[in-house]
C-alpha cells in the first residue's frame, strides 16, 4: 500500500493555514490544520493604562489610604494628594475618571477643586463626589450646584464609596414618597439625623455577611473616624491574665493576636468593675503608674475602655486610645463607645451564630 502526501505550502495558502492529503487504496481523507499566532501577553503598564483612574484629596490618611488600597483591588489605578493646589495639577497631566475630594482641605475647600474643573478646557471631565462629615443641606446643595456628583457623608462604607463613583455598581432604588422640602430641621434635629445615619452605617456593617472577617475591623475603623481616635480596638477576654486582639483599626491582619493582662491595667480594672472606664490623663492616673514608663513615648493622652457582654455575661472590652478631649467631648465618647460596644456584641452573637449553624 503506497501513500502519497502533498502539503501546499505557504506561498500557495492563507498565512498560518496549511493543508495535508492523503491518497488511500480505500478513499480520499483531508485533514484541516489551522495554526493561530502565539498571543503576546499584555504588558503590566498596559493593563494599568485600561484601569480606570481615582484622584483620592484628603488630609486625612488614616481614611485615604485604606481607602484607596480598596479600589485598587476593584480594578482602579489610585492617585492620593492633600491640598486642592496638588489635586489640580494631578488633573492636569493625569486626567482622572472620579475624583473623592474632602469638602475642607488645608488653605481652601472642595468648592475651589469643582470650579477649577468646570472652567477648564478638560479632555475628561472627572465625576467629583465631596466627602465630609457636615450634613448640613446648605453645604450639600452649594456642592452639587458648583457640579458636584454626589455628597458622601463621613464615616461611611466603602461600598457606598464605590458605587458614588460608579453608578453601575449602584443597587436597585426603591422609590418612596419625598418629603416636604419646605420643612425646616432645627440644629437638634440635624444632629439626632446624622447620628441616626451613623448608628444605620454601623448596623449595616455588623450584619453585612460578604465579608464577616473583616466586619470587626471595619467597624473598628469608622469608630477611630468618628472619634478621632490613635486606635480602637476589639479585645476578647479568654483569661485573668490574657486576652485576644480581635480587631484594630490600624491593621486588618490583627486577628487572634495574644496580649498578657498585666501591661493592661485599665482593661483589668474593667474587668473586675464590670463598668465603663474613662481616664482623661493616663500620666497623671494613679491606675496606669505600673505601665507608664510603657507608655512614655505613646502619641495620645485619654484613654476609654468598654465592657461588652454576650447572653448577659461579660465577654471583652472596645480600647479607645485618643489626644486629650474635654469634658463634653468626653461626654458624647461615653454613650457613643456604649451603642459601639452594644454593636460590637451583635456582631459577634451573629458570628458565632453562623459558625454553630455551619457545624
Amino acid at each position: 500500500m503506497s501513500v502519497i502526501s502533498h502539503s501546499i505550502g505557504p506561498h500557495l495558502a492563507p498565512p498560518l493555514l496549511y493543508y495535508k492529503v492523503e491518497f488511500r487504496h480505500w478513499g480520499i481523507k483531508m485533514r484541516i490544520n489551522r495554526k493561530q499566532p502565539l498571543k503576546k501577553p499584555a504588558s503590566t503598564s498596559l493593563k494599568k493604562e485600561l484601569r480606570r483612574r481615582l484622584l483620592i484629596a484628603d488630609d486625612d490618611t488614616i481614611l485615604a489610604r485604606p481607602l484607596a488600597e480598596f479600589f485598587t483591588t476593584q480594578g482602579w489605578d489610585c492617585r492620593i494628594c492633600y491640598t486642592v493646589s496638588t489635586a489640580k495639577e494631578i488633573i492636569e497631566f493625569w486626567h482622572p475618571d472620579a475624583i473623592l475630594v474632602d469638602l475642607l482641605l488645608p488653605r481652601t475647600n472642595a468648592l475651589s477643586m469643582l470650579k477649577y474643573i468646570s472652567s477648564k478646557p478638560l479632555l475628561r471631565k472627572p465625576r467629583v463626589v465631596v466627602m465630609s462629615k457636615q450634613s448640613l443641606a446648605k453645604g450639600i446643595t452649594a456642592v452639587q450646584k458648583a457640579g458636584a456628583s454626589g455628597y458622601l457623608l463621613k464615616p461611611f462604607l466603602f461600598d457606598d464609596a464605590l458605587r458614588s463613583v460608579d453608578p453601575s455598581k449602584a443597587r436597585p432604588i426603591i422609590k418612596a414618597e419625598k418629603p416636604d422640602s419646605k420643612i425646616q430641621l432645627d440644629a437638634t434635629t440635624q444632629v439626632m439625623l446624622k447620628e441616626l445615619h451613623l448608628v444605620s452605617l454601623f448596623l449595616k456593617q455588623a450584619l453585612d455577611d460578604r465579608k464577616p472577617s473583616e466586619n470587626l475591623f471595619n467597624l473598628m475603623r469608622m469608630v477611630s473616624l468618628k472619634v478621632k481616635a490613635v486606635r480602637c480596638s476589639f479585645i476578647r477576654i479568654t483569661n485573668p491574665d490574657t486576652g485576644v486582639v480581635m480587631a484594630s483599626n490600624d491593621d486588618v491582619s490583627v486577628q487572634g493576636l495574644p496580649i498578657q493582662l498585666n501591661k493592661y491595667p485599665e482593661i483589668r480594672e474593667v474587668m473586675r468593675t464590670l463598668r465603663v472606664l474613662i481616664i482623661p490623663n493616663v500620666k497623671s492616673s494613679e491606675l496606669m503608674a505600673p505601665v507608664r514608663e510603657l507608655m512614655a513615648h505613646t502619641n495620645f493622652e485619654t484613654i476609654a475602655v468598654f465592657p461588652i457582654f454576650m447572653h448577659g455575661k461579660f465577654f471583652g472590652v472596645t480600647s479607645l486610645r485618643m489626644e486629650q478631649r474635654d469634658s463634653a467631648q468626653m461626654f458624647y465618647i461615653d454613650h457613643f463607645g456604649q451603642v459601639t460596644a452594644q454593636i460590637i456584641s451583635l456582631t459577634m452573637a451573629e458570628t458565632l451564630n453562623k459558625r454553630s449553624g455551619a457545624a
